[in-house]
């Protein structure tokens, strides 16, 4: 009676590991792949571009993208996210960690000072980070091994020495790591 007693009280602390275990893992969210939606650096964007795309992860918001702006339309209500002059190439990647992707956007600023911008919409807390340095660094983007990356190089000077890595967003905010 004894060894069926410990047996019983093991199984259902087994099965009472096995259910927290369960638990945890739907608790944690869906993690969902970094994407370049599409890189358009170096071709001529005609005034008229306009591309949408939908998420997995929230089959109800629709982006798009025009030229010189990049909005969210959920349910017929569109929230801007950023604009440029133009917009040079999307990406979606967590990069809080939270589970959800955000918007990251390659844009140069227009004008007779134009310079290269790396602006991130946070679609969770409907927050924007930036790398932007006028007149000192222009930020490009490019996908590499599944991840978006950037590099920072001088301003005016496209051949001149650059730090490159990993985009994330930190306590600090949007950084290259």
């Amino acid at each position: 009676m004894k060894n069926a007693a410990k047996w019983g009280i093991f199984g259902v602390g087994a099965v009472a590991v096995a259910g927290i275990a369960v638990l945890v893992m739907a608790s944690k969210p869906k993690s969902y792949p970094a994407v370049c939606w599409k890189n358009l650096r170096g071709t001529e964007i005609s005034d008229d571009y306009c591309e949408k795309i939908v998420l997995e992860e929230d089959s109800k918001r629709e982006f798009i993208w025009k030229k010189n702006s990049v909005s969210a339309n959920v349910g017929g209500t569109e929230t801007f996210l950023t604009g440029g002059m133009p917009i040079w190439a999307v990406y979606f990647s967590d990069l809080t960690g939270d589970g959800m992707r955000e918007m990251i956007a390659e844009i140069s600023t227009g004008g007779a000072t134009s310079h290269d911008v790396i602006v991130v919409y946070d679609l969770k807390k409907q927050t924007t980070y930036t790398l932007d340095e006028p007149q000192m660094f222009n930020y490009t983007t490019y996908f590499e091994n599944g991840e978006v990356c950037a590099m920072k190089k001088p301003y005016n000077d496209p051949n001149g020495s650059g730090l490159s890595g990993v985009l994330k967003v930190t306590d600090s905010g949007l950084a290259l790591v």
